[in-house]
């Protein structure tokens, strides 16, 4: 009882006496109780409830949706490490009786969200006692760019976002607390919260630990005395991970590397050993560390705009003015913890893929950067009565700075995250199943067509014709290996088997070695077992073709995500189009083909794929050549990855290598390895070779 009473009803955060770092001032005394702040709770839970909802796609969209939506419809265990209380979560959430499957996950990270936003209401008013610098933090947090964008699909980030918010506030609360029993009560609560958060995103986690070590430091005595008494809280909140198992062993439709055996497969999956060559890249160095921590306050700052990146870096000045020493440390923990030093444990390539990947992953950092936001927006005010020849109240400064920095920050961000009307994954995986001849058989790689085709197919029961399969034997249930438990040989030759005895036609989305001839269709392969391996032909469906024409039309979408995926698809449409027109041998009959090959081609990697189809002719055209060389250069702000971002080079090296003039060609391809010194660079072949044949000729 004492504990509600002291939560509820008496102060907050209590001013001690003679304590300089809390000035007289209108906040930092006094109580709060939580039925007289019942309105403003519930205006912060609706307002970003009703915008989420607003701005969310109603299908499926691309990053990671797909697979949590098919995840949890199917109640089955996502990719490493699991996510198992997501799943759960997300599972229950599919018995909303509104929208599609699709719209019912996104609902449930909209709720995640908006509750994170009332507790961070809640915790700005335990901190500051101002409501208006409450709405400023919670709105600005809850419209920030990432953090909206997460809100609105089927992600495991506003669940992680939500429970170290709610540690927080527990964390707080104990601070407060009166009783050494209601201190106990609030360290198990903080152990069972961290459970719970470990059996979500562990990694995101165990980065932002510090903080609340930083903040819980007064207290610290207590902790180590009854840590042991609340460890049983804590294995409480991984409980989740036995369901996984459990879930693992029952074949569920969907389940990511299948039945989780033994310690062994468990451990592998909750490590997440599979993704050690994604987190780390040979190419990667300091120098792409030391871009990726700019590009990290770089994208802080494109959170709240310029205003409010004002009031952030104001915020953090003031900090030290304002609160105790353990508070702001636990706030710069927090910033720089879950992205500074997530950048030196990672092994990113710093280029627009690992960009797009990384950019979510501060989510915390931006949490804090919205406390300091309120704390700027304080700062700047109370500068603002001090020094008026008039006299002022403080709270009309407190509300313009509070209606100016939400609203910038919601303008700022509504662009890129209003996606009501997205439907670029489901018109993609449409279009692939679509095209497909009846009881075909498909084969799926990649992350932008397994989740959309999957939701399609499994959800939706788009084609049930066709028998859908990953090329990687993960996800789906029908799988013909167990990934990671075989070589590479044993995989060929599980492939190999299937199509030898499938009476089906065979079709699969990125190419794979195989025994037979192929046909291309610009979004898919056909498998040809009447063809010897090395055939192969292009072919044209208009369906397939207005599409590509269609994406064209429509421009670079706004999602991170989209656009890598758009200009892939270009460059798949090129390909086709190249194919046919170059290789054709009645080319007049292709000159409509033409008007599309010039709209699809007309960027870096439609001009790469020119450029590769000239070196490979027999007789090159080397005026045609280097004009393409050079109308290169100015479409590489395009590139996606350092690889793409070194192949010009390479280009020019192989065509200089053909024209005999190998100085030349050992000067592009030591630039092409220097742009990726990455051990799969072609350049570092031809290079070896050219220093070889020198070296014998001399």
């Amino acid at each position: 009882m004492q504990l509600l009473q002291h939560l509820f009803g008496e102060q907050v955060l209590a001013r001690q006496p003679g304590d300089a770092r809390f000035p007289n001032n209108t906040f930092l005394t006094g109580s709060y109780p939580f039925r007289k702040n019942r309105l403003h709770l519930a205006v912060v839970f609706t307002v970003t409830l009703l915008t989420y909802f607003w701005s969310a796609p109603a299908t499926v969209t691309l990053e990671d949706d797909g697979y949590f939506i098919l995840a949890a419809y199917f109640n089955g265990v996502a990719h490493p490490p699991g996510y198992p209380l997501y799943i759960l979560l997300a599972h229950i959430s599919t018995y909303i009786p509104y929208g599609s499957i699709a719209l019912r996950v996104h609902m449930l990270s909209m709720i995640f969200s908006s509750i994170t936003c009332l507790c961070l209401w809640w915790i700005a008013c335990f901190i500051f006692r101002e409501k208006k610098i409450a709405y400023l933090i919670a709105l600005g947090f809850g419209f920030s760019r990432v953090f909206w964008s997460q809100s609105i699909i089927a992600e495991v980030y506003t669940l992680h976002v939500l429970l170290f918010t709610l540690i927080i506030f527990t964390a707080v609360c104990l601070l407060q607390a009166c009783t050494v029993e209601d201190k106990r009560l609030l360290l198990k609560l903080i152990f069972l919260l961290t459970g719970l958060g470990l059996s979500n995103h562990w990694p995101l986690l165990l980065l932002s630990l510090p903080c609340l070590a930083a903040l819980l430091w007064p207290q610290r005595e207590m902790i180590i005395l009854n840590s042991l008494k609340s460890i049983p809280y804590l294995l409480a909140g991984l409980l989740p991970y036995i369901w996984m198992v459990y879930r693992s062993q029952m074949n569920p439709e969907i389940s990511f590397f299948g039945a989780i055996n033994n310690l062994s497969d468990l451990w592998f999956y909750i490590s997440r050993g599979a993704y050690a060559g994604i987190d780390t890249s040979p190419s990667a160095g300091l120098y792409d560390k030391f871009q990726f921590g700019l590009y990290f306050l770089q994208e802080t700052a494109d959170q709240f705009g310029i205003i409010g990146s004002f009031f952030v870096i104001t915020g953090f000045l003031y900090q030290w003015r304002m609160l105790p020493v353990h508070l702001c440390i636990a706030l710069l923990l927090g910033f720089l913890i879950p992205s500074l030093g997530l950048i030196c444990l990672l092994d990113f390539d710093y280029d627009f893929l690992h960009q797009t990947i990384f950019r979510i992953y501060p989510v915390m950092a931006y949490w804090v950067a919205a406390i300091w936001m309120g704390l700027g927006g304080m700062a700047i005010a109370q500068l603002l009565v001090s020094r008026g020849r008039r006299q002022l109240n403080i709270n009309i400064p407190l509300a313009g700075f509070t209606i100016l920095v939400v609203g910038t920050t919601f303008i700022n961000s509504v662009v890129t995250n209003f996606r009501a009307n997205d439907f670029w994954a489901e018109d993609y995986a449409t279009i692939v199943l679509k095209t497909l001849p009846e009881n075909a058989v498909l084969f799926v790689s990649g992350d932008t067509t397994v989740g959309p085709v999957g939701y399609m197919h499994h959800i939706r029961h788009y084609r049930g014709d066709i028998a859908l399969y990953s090329m990687a034997g993960t996800l789906f249930k029908n799988r013909l290996f167990e990934p990671y438990k075989v070589d590479d040989s044993r995989i060929s030759s599980s492939l190999n088997g299937f199509f030898n005895a499938s009476s089906q036609p065979v079709y699969y989305n990125e190419y794979l070695q195989h025994d037979y001839g192929w046909e291309y269709y610009g979004l898919y392969y056909r498998l040809l077992k009447d063809r010897q391996q090395g055939y192969y032909r292009a072919v044209a469906l208009p369906e397939i073709l207005s599409y590509f024409d269609m994406i064209y039309q429509q421009g670079l979408p706004a999602d991170h995500w989209e656009q890598i995926h758009y200009r892939t698809l270009l460059a798949k449409g090129c390909s086709l189009v190249s194919m046919i027109t170059d290789y054709a041998h009645h080319p007049d009959n292709y000159k409509q083909l033409d008007v599309l090959k010039n709209k699809l081609c007309s960027n870096l990697l439609g001009q790469y794929i020119q450029i590769d189809h000239l070196l490979n002719n027999d007789i090159a055209d080397r005026r045609r050549i280097h004009n393409l060389l050079d109308k290169t250069t100015k479409f590489m702000n395009q590139a996606i990855t350092k690889e793409q971002f070194s192949r010009l080079d390479y280009f020019r090296g192989v065509s200089f290598l053909q024209e005999k003039k190998y100085g030349q060609a050992e000067q592009y391809f030591r630039e092409s390895i220097k742009k990726w010194p990455h051990p799969d660079n072609p350049s570092r072949k031809k290079l070896d070779g050219l220093l070889n044949s020198s070296q014998t000729h001399s």
